[in-house]
């Protein structure tokens, strides 16, 4: 039997950083690995603020990627496109024998609708957080669309996949499958590296409380800092490492107003080894977030590392999170619980350890990405 032919069309393609990301470039390298040619499409956009790339075709870890000039199109249902995809759709050959998958934005779901009958199968991830699910005109594209025999729908949690399916869509193709991570990745960092990142950070007598991903209000850092001054211990130190998303300022000068600005860190974005680095020398991963993702990759990234984490009882963070076993879980928005977690974590090393091998042996066993690759493929080939 030929072989399928996969295209990941997601809206910021390689070397765009954040968990969809991600997600398709790790699963594209291994389905490349496994002989299926792969492609990852996408816009232009590198980050929120307007940057894009100017390279339209290239290779990124050895999977081919195409870049399309994207458009703001300031609407409250379509914010962005990017026409010219349109056209190379158009032009796919041997279509019939080639699987599409979408991810996230309103655009992807309109042009997995207009051409889901020229391809084998169309295959629609969207990442939700079910506490803020899409209403009006995108449920019903969405509605739509699935309605197609040809089409498949998957979340990364099991909230998702069952939001779904309440919402009428065919139980048979709605799948669930989660996010994952690279334990090698994890488990290349040396210990000489760790130490030199302690080093050059002072983190070497203190308490390192890691938050990974981009700098925005919705992802909930004013409550790790609004949470510094209610643990007693002041060797605790809250590392931010990514990109500013525009809260930075706001959250600097909260810490400044607390009178904890000395125990705060501000990296900015950093190389991935550099990333992977830090999170080998944590001692707790926190996932304080307001809402708006789906499952949160970070926390199966310390995970692999044998961390223990703390997330908000949002998206999929309370369903990875086995409270009292690998971490714990606090109620949104609520920072004084954080902060009671946080001080658990700091007085008692042995639950931290504890809790940091449960985690490691669960990422083993539920969120690889040889695992979530082989569920994908299973669904493109059925």
């Amino acid at each position: 039997m030929k072989k399928i032919k996969i295209i990941e069309l997601e809206q910021r393609g390689p070397p765009a950083i954040g968990g969809v990301e991600r997600n398709v470039l790790e699963t594209s390298k291994r389905f490349s690995s496994m002989g299926f040619k792969t492609e990852i499409w996408s816009s232009d956009l590198m980050d929120w603020s307007g940057n894009k790339d100017k390279k339209r075709s290239f290779i990124h870890e050895s999977v081919k990627v195409r870049k399309f000039g994207s458009y703001n199109l300031h609407l409250p249902f379509l914010k962005i496109a990017y026409f010219s995809l349109l056209k190379k759709l158009l032009h796919v050959k041997n279509s019939k024998n080639t699987v599409l998958h979408t991810h996230s934005l309103l655009f992807h779901t309109l042009v997995s609708l207009l051409f889901a009958k020229r391809f084998r199968k169309v295959i629609v991830t969207l990442h939700l957080d079910t506490t803020s699910p899409p209403k009006g005109i995108i449920m019903k594209v969405l509605k739509l669309l699935a309605s197609k025999k040809n089409v498949y729908i998957t979340g990364d949690t099991e909230n998702e996949r069952k939001f779904f399916i309440k919402q009428g869509f065919d139980s048979k193709r709605v799948f669930k499958v989660p996010n994952g991570v690279s334990i090698k990745e994890f488990e290349k960092v040396t210990k000489k590296e760790i130490m030199c990142l302690k080093d050059e950070y002072r983190l070497n007598n203190t308490f390192n409380v890691l938050y990974v991903g981009r700098l925005m209000k919705v992802k909930g850092g004013d409550l790790l800092i609004k949470a510094l001054p209610l643990i007693k211990s002041k060797k605790v130190k809250v590392i931010f490492v990514g990109p500013d998303f525009g809260a930075q300022k706001e959250w600097a000068k909260l810490a400044n107003e607390l009178g904890v600005e000395k125990q705060v860190i501000f990296t900015g974005a950093l190389p991935q080894k550099k990333v992977t680095a830090f999170f080998n020398a944590c001692d707790v991963l926190t996932y304080p977030n307001y809402g708006g993702d789906s499952f949160g990759i970070t926390l199966v990234e310390a995970m692999a590392c044998k961390k223990p984490v703390i997330g908000a009882r949002t998206g999929g963070a309370g369903e990875v999170i086995e409270e009292g076993k690998c971490g714990f879980i606090f109620d949104l928005g609520k920072y004084r619980q954080l902060a009671n977690k946080i001080e658990i974590l700091l007085k008692n090393p042995s639950i931290r350890k504890k809790m940091g091998n449960y985690g490691y042996n669960l990422v083993k066993k539920k969120y690889t990405w040889d695992i979530v690759s082989k569920k994908y493929l299973n669904i493109m080939q059925k």
